[in-house]
C-alpha cells in the first residue's frame, strides 16, 4: 500500500491490519450506519453440518445488538 489510499473495508476484513499497525483508521466521524448482514439458504434442504458450523461461528463472531 506504500502508506497511500484511503478504503472503506469491512471491520471484519482488517481487524488483523489494524491491530498491528499496517493499516490506521481515519475520518470514523464520517463512518456509514452498519449494513446487517444475512446468511441465506435454500428453502426445505438440511444444511450439511460445516454449513451450520459455519453459520454458529458467524453468530458467535459477530457483535450483539444494543
Amino acid at each position: 500500500m506504500s502508506g497511500r489510499g484511503i478504503v472503506l473495508k469491512s471491520e471484519l476484513d482488517i481487524s488483523e491490519d489494524i491491530q498491528s499497525g499496517t493499516l490506521v483508521s481515519v475520518l470514523e466521524q464520517h463512518l456509514p450506519p452498519p449494513t446487517p448482514l444475512q446468511m441465506m439458504f435454500p428453502p426445505g434442504r438440511a444444511q450439511p453440518r460445516r454449513v451450520a458450523a459455519l453459520a454458529e461461528q458467524i453468530v458467535r463472531a459477530m457483535p450483539k445488538p444494543d
